[in-house]
């Protein structure tokens, strides 16, 4: 019962933060969510069978950024996606827009979602200092060598490594 009005709650608050969409909407979207039912009414309504199969295949395999699921939306949708996937909130909106580029948001999100944080993307686009951390951060090391003296403060860097020991990609200092 606690779950529920939990539930309910948490509904309630994330329709109020959307004025895109209507309280129904959302509230269909994350119950449907909550039952594990990706194809239920509202959420397949907006969109096409192709679409809806292709997704659905996708998010079967944990492959989040399958060919057919990037190439069918804009980057920005994708990457607002993923990062509310990863969240496990699949009605949360503008999650991703203020992250440093579109196109490593997705990338980043498509490894941390299969659990390879050094997959061949992620570690092309940055420097050895964040490829060390990313190395610290996947053996649960959060103060190993270089990992933190080299990157911009320590505050963001505390909150950064706290995130990804939270598997929180999208949280605050990360996205910001």
């Amino acid at each position: 019962m606690r779950f529920s009005t939990i539930l309910i709650a948490a509904t309630g608050a994330v329709a109020a933060s959307l004025p895109a969409r209507t309280v129904e909407n959302v509230a269909n979207e994350l119950a449907c969510v909550a039952r594990g039912d990706m194809a239920c009414a509202g959420l397949v309504g907006k969109r096409s069978a192709d679409e809806i199969a292709n997704e659905l295949a996708c998010v079967a395999r944990g492959d989040m950024a399958c060919s057919g699921l990037v190439s069918k939306r804009g980057s920005d949708s994708v990457a607002n996606e993923l990062a509310c996937v990863a969240r496990g909130d699949m009605a949360c909106a503008g999650l991703v827009s203020k992250k440093r580029a579109t196109e490593n948001a997705v990338n980043e999100l498509a490894c941390v979602a299969r659990g390879d944080m050094a997959c061949a993307g992620l570690v092309g686009k940055r420097s050895p200092e964040e490829i060390n951390e990313l190395a610290c951060a996947a053996r649960g090391d959060m103060a190993c060598a270089g990992a933190v003296a080299k990157k911009r403060s320590t505050a963001e860097v505390a909150n950064e490594l706290a995130c990804v020991a939270r598997g929180d990609m999208a949280c605050s200092g990360l996205v910001a």
